[in-house]
């Protein structure tokens, strides 16, 4: 089994962070809140409108009911990954 990725995404943008990862259990390689802090201060400088329009994204949504699912990774924009979500849930690209 691979490891399931967790990501707090920006959904009008796909500009996402990856807060931790799992591979059965429990999370490890859990982002640090400078990072955190820098990515949510990204968004509120250069997406006016939509700075707190956020996500709590997964690799594998099947048993996190509320989450959305990524279907893939894209480009990298400003310094952060941006992923395409499940269309059913998010606005997508």
């Amino acid at each position: 089994m691979a490891d399931n990725r967790m990501w707090l995404v920006h959904r009008p943008t796909g500009k996402a962070i990856m807060l931790a990862k799992m591979l059965a259990s429990p999370w490890y390689k859990i982002a640090e809140a400078e990072e955190i802090e820098e990515f949510l201060d990204h968004i509120y400088t250069t997406e006016i409108g939509t700075h707190s329009d956020f996500v709590l994204a997964l690799e594998d949504a099947s048993n996190a009911p509320g989450a959305y699912e990524i279907l893939h990774y894209d480009e990298i924009v400003d310094g952060y990954r941006t992923v395409i979500l499940e269309k059913d849930k998010a606005v997508v690209k």
